[in-house]
């Protein structure tokens, strides 16, 4: 057991007794009463605290061994944080179909809209990214209901109301393979941020989709195992045993997950990305254009990583994306 592990106990109380604390507040009517709705948790409200803990653990696991270190943040890296609806999600929600799988047993939550009686069922595929949830497409499944689109959206293993803390993008992969097999073929599939690199991983592993749409995604799942590592202020070297063991755990180095795969789709494809994107470069999206067989790229400005799911342009863009295949081309707007 290690120090975070002995501490979470703890760190819990305190999150008791901090939320006893705001009740107080409330009782003396110093706060209001919607303060109580605030769930405190170690891992969101003493980030600090936790990321000082798991840092410690992983000095003391480096000095007995490398591989128990990566092994440590392999970990670290498939954990999830949880993110509650909100009672408008929840209603909104409730106007789906939700249906249930089990999948490495862990319940996995699908929301399925149907368009009107009579029409002809065109099915879209809606993934979302990592420590995201199927409402982040809200905005979207709007404009594809107007359509007529049939619409199949998950939320992830360890993600939103599906259970599981800890998930990795091949598992995932599979998910969506295993979607397909249940709901599919589709006429696309649509992804954001990493769902999009999930997406084209089971599509080259024989998801039957006719398009694929890419918003914000990342090229290549060994870079983002970079990034998580220069976030966590960890030495760049354990890259490389932190990647052997994915390899040993899956069969394929994360670095040959990106460029590789996309080259071998030979579906449409429609790249959408921000010029202001914090968190995947503005770049990712040439290299993707470049290595996709067919594809189109759609520049965005000033909407940033998640504000690309709420823009009624990229909607439009994807619409008629969907509705007829132009030839690859530059756009920006």
């Amino acid at each position: 057991m290690l120090l975070y592990d002995l501490c979470y106990p703890l760190l819990w109380l305190f999150a008791q007794v901090h939320y006893s604390y705001y009740r107080v507040l409330v009782w003396l009517k110093r706060r209001p009463s919607l303060l109580l709705r605030i769930k405190i948790k170690p891992d969101t409200h003493y980030q600090q605290v936790c990321h000082r803990l798991r840092m410690a653990d992983l000095w003391l696991l480096q000095r007995f061994s490398q591989r128990l270190a990566a092994g440590y943040l392999l970990r670290l890296f498939e954990s999830t944080r949880y993110f509650s609806y909100k009672q408008m999600d929840r209603d909104y929600l409730a106007a789906f179909d939700q249906e249930e799988l089990l999948f490495q047993r862990r319940r996995v939550c699908v929301f399925r809209w149907f368009p009107a009686r009579g029409a002809p069922l065109r099915n879209v595929l809606l993934v979302h990214g990592w420590e995201g949830r199927g409402i982040m497409f809200r905005p979207l499944c709007e404009a594809l209901k107007a359509q007529g689109f049939g619409i199949v959206m998950p939320d992830l293993p360890a993600h939103g109301v599906s259970e599981g803390d800890r998930v990795s993008n091949y598992e995932l992969a599979e998910l969506v393979l295993m979607l397909g097999k249940q709901y599919g073929p589709f006429d696309a599939v649509i992804g954001h941020s990493s769902g999009g690199l999930i997406s084209a991983l089971a599509m080259v592993q024989g998801l039957a989709a006719e398009r694929l749409v890419l918003l914000a995604s990342p090229d290549n799942l060994g870079a983002m195992i970079d990034r998580f590592l220069a976030g966590t202020g960890v030495a760049p070297a354990l890259a490389v045993p932190m990647k052997a063991l994915y390899a040993q755990r899956f069969g394929f180095h994360p670095d040959n997950v990106g460029p590789e795969i996309y080259r071998s789709l030979f579906c449409p494809a429609l790249i959408c990305h921000d010029l202001q994107d914090a968190r995947v470069a503005p770049q990712t999206a040439q290299t993707l254009h470049g290595a996709l067989r067919c594809s189109e790229l759609f520049y965005t400005r000033g909407l940033g990583h998640l504000g690309i799911l709420r823009s009624p342009l990229v909607h439009r863009r994807i619409l008629d994306f969907l509705a007829v295949t132009p030839p690859g081309q530059l756009a920006i707007f």
